[in-house]
């Protein structure tokens, strides 16, 4: 194989002092592995450079290679010439995965561990057997462990530990928190507690460190929610093609979502069972807190203008209701697909440019990132900042200005 890629320089080849012997069955080998001969002829050129720094870094004998050897080859030529660093290191690695298939090439020895990685070790086996974390949350208690311990130049003074004091792991909180917001810090300062504890169990640290650190504080619905004008929610319905049966789900979702500020689980749950259409009220069940939830029919949902329809498993059926409202029976099960498309998705889109919906004579721009929490929490906007106290009224829930 050798000679017929070389005819007239393969003796050179076969004449290096170190991989010399097996250029011909590398050759054979890579041909078997569909490589084209002009491949071949162009990997080969340079091996003899590969030869000569094997030898000048104390390699003498093919069993005395192994992977660091040949890893560290391979970062020398590629380091030095890029260009021609590509066809080294296609050679370089097409060798290593020939001498492994035959059994030339000795595994790498793994680096002994720094104390940093022992340390590290030793706390994921305690999160995974005693405290019964999961990978996800292990990574998250490991990265900023590292920093801690990297702030702590562990590595270099391995028994700093053990004078370990509050002001040193308060330096740490300050100089990390500066780059997150306070939900981030929260996190922070968790793993942060639960690694000094840690430490304190297996007394390489003083005890008490982990309440010394103070959590910020963050209390629940302290910022308004993001919500969509009214004018885009009118847009965004007027936009849906209703004389489809595709067009009425995704109207009566997106009614029942601006309306109630019902979520997309509690949307696809409902029955003609939930409808009490004499008595006025709709029964919600919600799927995320388990429970019932009791809405007043509104105008904007009877009225004889808000016609409601939604897709069945196998077929398309309406059950006539009161004013024209077409809605499903209990025996027909749970709706099939419950993310009506295009028009709204389940998690928020990447932003993008704004499109546009005609309604009419006017064109309204309505952002393409619109997802069912922005939509939903306009239902809740009118009672935020109301100019009285909000009740319970279909005036209220219609968002209809007061006459």
């Amino acid at each position: 194989m050798l000679e017929m890629i070389f005819p007239k320089t393969h003796h050179r080849y076969a004449a290096l002092p170190l991989l010399g012997s097996l250029v011909d069955d590398f050759a054979v080998w890579l041909s078997q592995c569909d490589y084209r001969p002009e491949t071949i002829r162009i990997m080969l050129g340079p091996i003899g450079q590969v030869d000569q720094w094997l030898r000048s870094h104390g390699s003498h004998d093919l069993l005395e290679l192994d992977a660091s050897v040949l890893e560290a080859c391979w970062r020398h030529f590629y380091r030095r010439n890029a260009a021609q660093g590509r066809t080294l290191g296609g050679l370089i690695r097409a060798l290593a995965r020939y001498m492994e298939a035959e059994g030339l090439l000795q595994p790498a020895h793994p680096p002994p561990l720094t104390p940093s990685q022992r340390l590290l070790a030793t706390y994921t086996d305690y999160l995974l057997h005693v405290r019964g974390l999961t990978q996800d949350t292990i990574a998250e208690h490991t990265r900023n462990t590292l920093g801690f311990r990297g702030h702590l130049d562990y590595d270099a003074t391995p028994a700093g530990l053990g004078s370990l004091s509050a002001s040193r792991v308060e330096s740490f909180v300050r100089l990390r928190a500066g780059r997150l917001g306070r939900g981030s810090q929260q996190h922070l300062v968790a793993h942060l507690r639960s690694f000094l504890r840690f430490l304190a169990t297996t007394g390489q640290c003083p005890s008490g460190l982990d309440t010394t650190i103070d959590t910020p504080r963050l209390y629940r619905l302290e910022q308004l929610p993001r919500a969509l004008p009214w004018e885009t929610v009118q847009a965004l319905l007027q936009s849906i093609d209703r004389r489809t049966p595709i067009g009425l789900r995704d109207y009566t979702m997106l009614v029942l979502i601006a309306t109630y500020g019902l979520r997309i689980s509690e949307v696809a749950a409902l029955t003609l069972d939930h409808v009490h259409w004499r008595e006025g009220w709709l029964q919600v069940p919600r799927c995320k807190t388990r429970d019932v939830l009791h809405l007043p029919l509104t105008d904007r949902v009877v009225g004889p203008r808000a016609r409601i329809g939604v897709r069945l498993p196998c077929r398309w059926s309406s059950i006539a209701g009161p004013n024209g409202v077409a809605w499903r029976s209990h025996s027909t099960g749970p709706i099939a697909c419950a993310t009506p498309t295009p028009c709204i998705s389940c998690t928020p889109a990447p932003r993008s440019k704004p499109s546009e919906i005609c309604s009419g004579t006017a064109t309204t721009i309505v952002p393409t990132s619109i997802c069912a929490s922005r939509l939903r929490s306009y239902a809740m906007w009118p009672c935020l900042c109301p100019p009285s106290p909000p009740t319970l009224s279909r005036r209220s829930v219609n968002h209809e200005p007061t006459p």
